[in-house]
């Protein structure tokens, strides 16, 4: 693959570029309002992180602090699990995270469209110069990537603040009433937010794909999960308080509430004026693209150091001659990415499934890394680890249970398509395995290379 090009970054900015590619907003959380009853809403928003946000996030820390080095996730499993278990993990990651960039792509480019009312040539010329513009970044590498999140973010978070700051004086609601929507059953409540809150904290793993890039990322990775975690909760809390102590009108909040559905653009309309309103919308467009750019940062590694092990293609190894990052592999992605955006607007009932689809393999991962964690403290004790999480292997095994049983819970709830797809897409990974390993020789090739020593991996890098 050849030599990355190694940059300095603080723990601000690599907060920054987390939290873009995680949160961004928190649009999406007016769906759990009108579906689950806005009591139990905001209740989530603070019940999840501590059962759900923050094991994982100590979970990425601990990996991500032992293991810093090139391909993150990928490189996780492969040094806990072994080789076809790490290739399987790499696999579903990265192409849920393909499928991830279409989704978000189609997302901006409805209220892209919703607010310029494009015809068909003018909406694919505008997600061609979006796709054109995220490649760009991601080409030049990841200092790029930070200033483009600096720069969207700040278009993103100023309405949010204007909003909790104008809903301040307008709060006449008791945000609270009802706790659970009486429309529908309780337990489907609770299934439903659940869901949504689980899916809404996550991705926490990203970064680390490039750690490699990075002079010491085990030590800024566990301080920016820190703060993005918390950051994350306040911009979903906060706008969802004070709009509900505003304007009421909780059955109404989401996408499915037809010409009255109430959004946060609908919301920011309501509290602070058209104005307002017009900048939350920009918010709307940003977050999605802001999201496919660093989540692209985080995604097109992979497929690279999976090349350079022997079990892919060896033009995902190709790198940029002056900014050292795996060109063909993002032109590869977006040009993925457009392609799914194109099936869109050909069967948007089949893209809707292919969102459910997403979220059963997403858990699945979770499992996996949970699971690593565990077995790489059994398999390796001896390992240098500058941040672990303060509990004995036994009490890993309590505090992961929570989490695992939270991601079997979501999987079943996932319908019988998804079900079905997942598992026709699970198969791809282990028959590609041996496909490969068959063509290009596997981590025990003469091609394959080596990435690090363990020995090298000590707290004075």
């Amino acid at each position: 693959m050849g030599e990355v090009k190694k940059i300095n970054l603080s723990v601000s900015g690599l907060f920054v570029i987390l939290f873009g590619s995680v949160c961004a907003g928190c649009f999406g959380m007016e769906d759990m309002v009108g579906e689950s009853g806005p009591g139990l809403t905001l209740l989530m928003i603070l019940l999840v992180p501590c059962i759900w946000a923050v094991p994982i996030a100590l979970s990425c820390a601990e990996m991500g602090a032992t293991l810093p080095v090139q391909g993150g996730y990928y490189i996780w499993i492969k040094e806990a699990l072994g080789p076809f278990w790490g290739y399987c993990a790499g696999f579903w990651r990265t192409w849920i995270w393909y499928l991830n960039e279409g989704i978000l792509l189609v997302l901006s480019m409805e209220y892209v469209a919703s607010f310029f009312d494009l015809n068909m040539f003018e909406y694919l010329l505008v997600v061609g110069v979006i796709l054109a513009g995220v490649a760009y970044v991601n080409i030049v590498g990841v200092k790029a990537v930070k200033w483009v999140s600096i720069a969207f973010l700040v278009l993103i978070m100023v309405p949010f603040g204007l909003l909790v700051i104008f809903g301040l004086f307008k709060m006449q609601f008791n945000p609270m009433d009802p706790f659970f929507n009486p429309a529908d059953s309780k337990s489907n409540n609770i299934a439903y937010a659940i869901v949504l809150g689980v899916w809404m904290y996550g991705a926490f793993e990203g970064p680390a794909s490039y750690a490699g890039e990075v002079n010491n990322f085990q030590k800024i990775f566990p301080k920016a999960l820190a703060v993005t975690v918390f950051a994350m909760t306040l911009t979903y809390f906060l706008p969802m308080l004070v709009g509900l102590s505003a304007i009421g009108q909780w059955e109404l909040w989401g996408f499915a509430g037809g010409d009255q559905a109430i959004t946060v653009v609908e919301l920011c309309n309501a509290v602070g004026g058209h104005a307002l309103g017009v900048a939350m919308l920009v918010s709307a467009m940003c977050s999605n693209i802001i999201q496919v750019n660093d989540n692209m940062a985080a995604t097109v590694r992979i497929p690279a150091i999976i090349s350079q092990d022997g079990l892919a293609p060896h033009f995902f190894q190709k790198l940029s001659k002056k900014y050292k990052t795996p060109t063909i592999s993002i032109i590869f992605t977006c040009a993925l990415a457009f392609l799914l955006l194109l099936y869109n607007q050909v069967s948007a009932a089949g893209f809707a499934a292919l969102i459910e689809f997403q979220t059963f393999v997403f858990f699945a991962t979770y499992i996996m890394l949970m699971v690593a964690m565990i077995a790489l403290r059994i398999k390796r004790p001896d390992l240098p680890r500058p941040y672990k999480v303060p509990l004995p292997t036994w009490g890993l095994v309590c505090y992961a249970i929570p989490v695992i049983v939270i991601c079997f819970y979501c999987i079943i709830f996932c319908s019988t398509f998804a079900k079905i797809g997942a598992i026709v897409f699970g198969l791809g990974a282990p028959v590609s395995y041996f496909i490969f390993k068959k063509i290009y020789g596997g981590v025990d090739g003469p091609n394959a290379v080596e990435h690090y020593e363990f020995g090298d991996l000590d707290d004075s890098m």
